[in-house]
């Protein structure tokens, strides 16, 4: 629990530093006292309430990683027709996925041989 500023503790050091000052320093030194305890206040509680959700974020954030670990760990066990089975596909539309998968790797050693080639030269 945070501890509040005690206002009387506070006027009475003010009081009996400022004993010795003019009326108008004295009411400065209020005016700037005040201000500051109000400033301090404000910061206090801005801490309280923003601690709890940083914490309460900080946990979801976690949470979230290890379930997200989880999941793709599982995931990552399972063979490629429960993987299938999973995503509930038309058996046409995954076969014509793969042919394009295969297609897309040819390009692409095609285009690493293009590219030797070019380099070579």
């Amino acid at each position: 629990m945070i501890h509040h500023f005690s206002t009387w503790n506070l006027s009475l050091r003010l009081e009996f530093r400022a004993s010795s000052l003019s009326l108008p320093e004295q009411s400065l030194i209020h005016h700037f006292s005040t201000w500051n305890l109000s400033y301090v206040h404000m910061v206090v509680g801005t801490l309280r309430h923003s601690i709890p959700k940083t914490v309460v974020y900080c946990q979801v954030r976690e949470a979230k990683r290890n379930l997200l670990d989880r999941f793709f760990t599982e995931l990552g066990a399972k063979e490629g027709r429960q993987l299938g089975k999973l995503l509930d596909e038309d058996p046409v539309i995954t076969q014509r996925r793969q042919n394009i998968g295969k297609r897309l790797e040819l390009y692409q050693a095609a285009q690493s041989e293009i590219d030797m080639v070019v380099w070579t030269k």
